[in-house]
């Protein structure tokens, strides 16, 4: 089983984060080598809810199903997935300060047996997908900061309008 856990600060709001976690849409995003995501079952309770991600490694495509098997509102996500790879995702939120947020990630799973012929493949094979799941968190701060800003930005080009046209 391997077994990773990483945790950083993200200068966003906890709802932004935790809108973007539950959009499977987002998952092709954060989550290198995956390029397109199908199949998706939602419902208002996320738990049970399922998707489908299509996923390329070294030139190996394979399907993942992604599973909602814990969901707490602007607390903690978690995913299963059952495939090539089996294991969880799992997120949890804190609220830090105003618009900081602590997210913490959680990843374990296990590649199935043999599932390419040559052993050094393999090994191959679960450097990349290790390598690829450290850098989940990453890219999530990456994106949600930069809406975070671009919102922002674009609240305070529109507030300055309308200051402008009430002062004329």
């Amino acid at each position: 089983m391997i077994n990773i856990n990483k945790s950083d600060e993200i200068n966003a709001p906890i709802e932004n984060i935790f809108q973007f976690l539950i959009d499977p849409e987002k998952v092709k995003i954060y989550l290198p080598n995956v390029f397109n995501i199908r199949n998706i079952s939602l419902s208002d309770k996320k738990i049970g809810d399922m998707f489908i991600a299509e996923l390329m490694v070294m030139d190996f495509k394979f399907e993942e199903m992604f599973m909602f098997s814990n969901y707490r509102q602007m607390e903690e996500v978690s995913l299963n997935f059952d495939g090539v790879l089996n294991g969880y995702l799992q997120f949890v939120l804190k609220r830090n300060r105003k618009d900081v947020t602590n997210l913490n990630l959680k990843v374990e799973y296990r590649i199935s047996n043999d599932v390419l012929n040559n052993p050094i493949d393999n090994i191959l094979f679960q450097r990349l997908n290790t390598a690829n799941f450290e850098r989940v968190l990453e890219n999530i701060k990456l994106i949600t900061e930069t809406n975070f800003i671009l919102e922002s930005s674009k609240i305070f080009v529109y507030r300055n309008k309308l200051i402008q046209n009430l002062q004329a």
